[in-house]
Order: C-alpha cells, then sequence, then structure tokens
C-alpha cells in the first residue's frame, strides 16, 4: 500500500472517530433541557431575520449530517470522493462559524455540544477545540485531495523519495 493511501486511510478513520464524538456530544444536547439549546440561534436570526429557529434545531441538524457523513464514509467508496464529502463537510461548519461569530453573538459556538459542562471546561478551551478540529478536517481533506490530483496528473513527487524522507 503506498504511502499517500496509508495516510488517507489513518485520516479518514479519525474524522469518522472525530464525528462519531461530536455528533454524539451534540445529540445528548438535544435532548437535555438547558436554556442554553432553547435560545435563538444566532446565525439564523442574522440570515434570516427570524428568533423562531432555536440552538437545539441546528444542533439535531448539525449531528444528523455529522451521522450521514459518517455513514458514508464507512461503506466502501474512492478516497478521493471521501476526502470531497470531509471538505465539503468541513467547508459548511466553516461558513456556519464565521456567520456566528458575524452575527456578534456573545454565546461559544455549540460545535461541541456540552464538552465544556461535562469536563467542566472554559468556553475558550472548547472553543479552540472546535477551531481546532475544523481546521484538521478541513487542512487534511484539501491537503491529501491535492495529492490525489497531483498523482492523477503525474506532478506528485517520488513516493519511494517521500518515504524514504519520511522514515529517517
Amino acid at each position: 500500500m503506498q504511502l499517500r493511501s496509508r495516510v488517507t486511510t489513518c485520516f479518514l478513520g479519525s474524522v469518522v472517530i472525530i464525528l462519531m464524538f461530536t455528533s454524539f456530544l451534540k445529540f445528548v444536547d438535544v435532548f437535555r433541557s438547558t436554556t442554553y439549546a432553547q435560545m435563538p440561534d444566532p446565525v439564523a436570526q442574522y440570515i434570516f431575520d427570524t428568533s423562531q429557529f432555536r440552538l437545539r434545531y441546528t444542533l439535531a441538524l448539525a449531528a444528523l449530517v455529522e451521522l450521514g457523513t459518517l455513514m458514508l464514509l464507512c461503506i466502501p467508496g474512492k478516497p478521493d470522493s471521501k476526502l470531497k464529502l470531509v471538505m465539503l463537510l468541513a467547508f459548511t461548519f466553516l461558513a456556519y462559524r464565521l456567520s456566528f461569530w458575524l452575527s456578534g453573538s456573545k454565546t461559544t459556538c455549540p460545535c461541541l455540544g456540552f464538552l465544556g459542562d461535562w469536563l467542566n471546561l472554559p468556553n475558550v478551551i472548547v472553543s479552540a477545540v472546535g477551531r481546532a478540529l475544523l481546521a484538521y478536517m478541513l487542512l487534511g481533506s484539501m491537503g491529501l485531495f491535492a495529492l490525489f490530483k497531483m498523482e492523477r496528473f503525474g506532478i506528485c513527487p517520488d513516493q519511494e523519495l517521500v518515504g524514504s524522507a519520511l522514515q529517517s
């Protein structure tokens, strides 16, 4: 198995684990009776000018999208298609985070559900973890997808050369 294929398999496996964890956190938060989940979603307020859409609905929708992506990543298929799927999900989450920030909301992004409450972590740390996971998924999928395309067009560096450089 080529080095790129092994790295891609490990990356996609790690994304599956991340999505299992984050969707679980979101689903638990959807069914918990917290005032936070009952608050209006600031992104829906900002974009659609409505306060009827609650964070609970956003969390449920995001968890369902994550579970759907997770299932698609687990079925056999071409790795480059799976990387495109991870890229699409990561860009969607990035758009939500940017909209959340632009809305001027004073609350933290609900991306990781009740993780802060569960581990008694400050919101700053939970938010940083969410941004790090998003960056990992986005940059990892983009980088590996670029390698797939470079290999297809014959401009990828020699596999033996890259492999020997990484082993030393």
